[in-house]
């Protein structure tokens, strides 16, 4: 398939060199005794940034903390580090995402969660892989059996609030 074909082999191997970097970045800023969220994802992103570059100089890329590069129909999505409170707390509940987009249409994402070394990747034609293997969707069809992990309710309570308030319902 066109979509984790283009990451194998890419991208992926340069995720412990994220989990590296961001994790000295993380002790130098705690050693000085002020941390800020922005320097920790800024420092994601460029990293993120010169591993796609130099695997693919031509390609476009959106960063939540560096905004758009370039000018191409294979774009790439990021953000560096998703649960910047999470990761700055400890707590291992944080991940890198990446996704490519080609031609406005979305062909592969990436969810790499360093903490726990677990990678969740999804392509167009390719179904979703966690750790290397097949997964899927849940077979659960009411809310009220569903398992729901948050990491930030106010977040999706701000962006979706009727949604939030059916959820907050159904889970008591």
């Amino acid at each position: 398939g066109r979509g984790l074909g283009l990451l194998h082999g890419h991208v992926a191997p340069g995720e412990h060199v994220v989990e590296a970097q961001l994790g000295r970045l993380l002790l130098d800023v705690q050693r000085e005794g002020e941390l800020r969220d922005e320097d920790l994802a800024g420092a994601g992103e460029e990293l993120l940034r010169r591993l796609i570059h130099a695997r693919f100089p031509d390609h476009a890329v959106v960063g939540e903390e560096m905004g758009v590069s370039g000018d191409s129909r294979h774009r790439w999505i990021l953000d560096p580090i998703d649960g910047t409170r999470s990761f700055v707390r400890g707590v291992p509940l944080f991940g890198v995402l990446v996704a490519l987009e080609i031609s406005g249409e979305p062909v592969v994402g990436v969810c790499y969660l360093p903490a726990l070394d677990e990678m969740v990747a999804a392509g167009i034609g390719e179904g979703c892989r966690w750790n290397g293997r097949s997964a899927r969707v849940s077979s659960v069809s009411s809310l009220e059996d569903a398992l729901v992990s948050l990491t930030e309710p106010a977040s999706l309570s701000d962006m979706h609030p009727r949604f939030w308030e059916r959820l907050k319902k159904k889970a008591g």
